[in-house]
């Protein structure tokens, strides 16, 4: 049989190192002055954009990533707070190279988006909100919540 030479729908797979030197993975395809960043729910990965972001890619830059720990990214050993992750995101964004963002998060990507936003604003040109959680909902760093994210 031979091999699938085709590239991946979510385009080209890299690395950036976070401030604290671990790995988040992400993959890019497309291109333009806009670079659109897909943040997942809690305990999802990238594979949650999976039709959305090759479509957007043939409009803009379409970025999707793993959160640490999901994934092809490496875990954090650090509590896994909202500041802490909206970090790995703002490390994202600048591994990523001076833009103009629009940050998409679903569920539990809403509020991180929000936070990476609002300490971003100079080069966020929008966020977009798919089914946010409450931020303030204890229920997402709860025990029960840690298992079954597992």
């Amino acid at each position: 049989m031979k091999p699938n030479h085709r590239s991946h729908s979510f385009g080209s797979s890299a690395f950036i190192q976070t401030r604290d030197g671990r790995k988040l993975h992400y993959m890019s395809k497309g291109a333009g002055d806009l670079t659109v960043v897909f943040e997942s729910g809690m305990g999802l990965s990238r594979s949650t954009w999976g039709l959305v972001a090759p479509a957007i890619a043939e409009h803009a830059r379409a970025v999707v990533y793993d959160r640490a720990g999901a994934g092809r990214s490496e875990f954090d050993s650090a509590p896994r707070n909202l500041r802490r992750i909206a970090e790995d995101l703002d490390d994202l964004l600048t591994g990523l190279g001076p833009g103009l963002f629009i940050l998409v998060g679903h569920s539990w990507g809403g509020p991180i988006v929000r936070a990476a936003a609002a300490s971003n604003l100079s080069s966020i040109r929008g966020i977009v909100l798919v089914d946010p959680s409450d931020e303030h909902c204890g229920l997402y760093f709860s025990k029960a919540a840690k298992i079954n994210f597992a």
